[in-house]
């Protein structure tokens, strides 16, 4: 999921409401892991990046702090996160790319 500038703007939404969004998604059975990108207008200069990571336990998992590591962040194994000082659409083709490399 991605949360753009704008998308804040236009709602007046503030970064920490969003906390609680990358959970959602869990709550579908076949959702395995969950990525929420997101670039508030807070952030300033327009290129620091969110990133959330969630996953659900069992024999598959993905450790979300090893994908974390990857960009400069960290958490745990089923919670993880980074802050990149990126343009949103480069960050996005990052992500996209490391979650399809650890999901081989």
């Amino acid at each position: 999921m991605v949360l753009r500038k704008e998308d804040f703007e236009e709602t007046g939404a503030r970064a920490e409401e969003t906390e609680q969004i990358v959970d959602l998604p869990r709550a579908v059975s076949t959702v395995q892991v969950v990525a929420l990108i997101s670039n508030p207008p807070e952030n300033g200069n327009g290129n620091g990046v969110r990133l959330s990571f969630r996953s659900k336990s069992g024999h598959d998992a993905l450790n979300v702090a090893t994908l974390a590591k990857r960009f400069g962040g960290g958490g745990h194994a089923r919670a993880a996160g980074a802050k990149i000082d990126q343009p949103l659409d480069e960050v996005v083709r990052a992500v996209t790319d490391a979650l399809i490399d650890e999901l081989g």
